[in-house]
């Protein structure tokens, strides 16, 4: 089972390449570092790192898109609800 904390929050969303792994992104108002997030996991739900910190103010509404090769973006509503996107490749 994967959890991921505010992974129910509206907004939240995955994607997934080709071999299976895929990424989640989610948004946390709560705790001692609110933003949007984003952590890629294996195929079999195993994390490959970390959870990344893609946005520091609590923003909200986080979607991410994927490619067959693992590159993923992450994109949501800022504060001033701007529409923000930040791109990821894989390593």
């Amino acid at each position: 089972m994967l959890e991921v904390a505010g992974l129910g929050a509206p907004g939240s969303g995955l994607a997934m390449d080709r071999a299976g792994n895929f990424v989640v992104a989610w948004a946390s108002a709560t705790g001692a570092s609110p933003g949007v997030f984003a952590r890629r996991f294996t195929a079999d739900g195993t994390p490959f790192r970390p959870a990344l910190q893609v946005d520091t103010l609590g923003s909200a509404g986080p979607l991410v898109a994927g490619d067959a090769k693992g590159n993923f973006v992450v994109v949501w509503s800022g504060v001033g609800r701007e529409i923000l996107a930040q791109r990821y490749r894989k390593r």
